[in-house]
């Protein structure tokens, strides 16, 4: 079996030219994709934040860069309908409040035109877990992350592109030609 790196290697002209022109703009494609993905932040409205009953859901696991930060879900029930949140929580606080799966928490929950959100978690023990302030936190790390990755995924894309064009431009001749 031929490696893709021999084929383009022996490939024509045109066909060096076409592949890295793809190739960029399948990056470009990637890097919208995951930009798209950035997590938005709305500041609460305080007259509108209900406490409610929810239970832990999912297993804890760690924010990808920030071991000391956990990612889980919360569950409960609003107006009929089972919802579930994602919540952070500082490693330290989560294993000394002693939850586990199913364990029952206060939240402080919003209704926003996007939909319900979770903006206080607090133990059966009123320790605070999760609240807005830790949210915004892990967004802005989440979002900076984002930038890192589409700014390297559009620089590389920039040199597939500069490489495609020097290519087409040595073999213009070739590339180009009428028939």
């Amino acid at each position: 079996m031929v490696s893709f790196g021999k084929q383009f290697a022996a490939g024509s002209a045109t066909f060096k030219f076409l592949t890295l022109f793809f190739l960029g703009f399948v990056l470009l494609a990637g890097v919208g994709l995951f930009y798209g993905g950035r997590v938005s932040y709305l500041t609460p409205d305080l007259e509108k934040l209900v406490s409610h009953e929810g239970r832990i859901r999912g297993y804890p696991d760690t924010v990808k860069h920030h071991a000391d930060v956990l990612i889980m879900g919360v569950g409960f029930e609003w107006k009929g309908e089972a919802v579930r949140q994602r919540i952070y929580a500082y490693r330290e606080l989560y294993e000394r409040s002693g939850l586990r799966m199913g364990s029952r928490v206060r939240l402080l929950v919003e209704e926003t035109p996007v939909g319900i959100l979770v903006r206080e978690v607090e133990t059966q023990d009123g320790v605070v877990i999760f609240n807005d302030a830790l949210n915004y936190q892990v967004s802005r790390w989440l979002n900076e992350q984002a930038d890192r990755v589409a700014t390297l995924g559009v620089m590389t894309a920039a040199g597939v592109f500069v490489l495609a064009f020097v290519l087409g431009w040595r073999d213009r001749r070739i590339i180009f030609r009428r028939t």
